[in-house]
């Protein structure tokens, strides 16, 4: 301890240099969903299938929690992730894939790890946010979002499926707003 405290009085700094990915995933509280593929930098990829908080519309804060690990690789040193993820909305069955590139530098750090929020919403909208942390407004960040494509294959009546999804009965048995105005237009099937 007397070594830091030295350095900092030197005017050295500790390296700030995020250190790690704090990765949360997140939905709109109108639309819960199950997440079933993922990737940063590589190609889309099944992921243990699990259903992310969902009030993402309603934070701070926008998770209920996070996985940390490593930072991915920026392939080709653009200066990008490149993030992609298929989900299906539980209360339409629909399945979405989306992707987007994510510009590193504008990314929150905390406590050195980058903060990289995965949010997705009605009608295929897929947020990327790097919120502080916090419990104010002004610790939200957005960093990207789009609309994503509708991926018929792979609609699922995940919301039946109450056997094999920890806490789908509680999920779905919540009373939810209607989807009003979405950023996402409603697709025509």
């Amino acid at each position: 301890m007397p070594l830091l405290a030295l350095a900092v009085l030197a005017g050295c700094k500790a390296d700030d240099d995020p250190s790690a990915l704090s990765l949360m995933f997140s939905s709109y509280h109108s639309t819960p969903v199950v997440l079933t593929h993922f990737s940063i930098e590589m190609p889309l990829a099944p992921t243990p299938i699990f259903i992310p908080g969902g009030r993402a519309d309603q934070g701070p804060p926008r998770s209920a929690g996070s996985a940390v690990g490593s930072i991915p690789l920026d392939d080709g040193d653009d200066g990008l992730w490149r993030v992609a993820a298929r989900w299906v909305e539980l209360t339409t069955d629909r399945a979405w894939e989306a992707h987007v590139d994510v510009p590193i530098d504008e990314l929150n750090t905390n406590f050195t790890h980058y903060a990289l929020n995965v949010i997705m919403g009605p009608n295929g909208l897929f947020l990327i946010g790097s919120d502080k942390a916090g419990i104010e407004l002004s610790d939200l960040k957005d960093v990207v979002r789009t609309c994503g494509v509708r991926v018929p294959s792979e609609d699922k009546a995940w919301r039946l499926e109450t056997g094999q999804l920890a806490g789908l009965s509680s999920i779905m048995g919540i009373s939810r707003p209607a989807v009003i105005d979405p950023e996402c237009p409603t697709p025509q099937e």
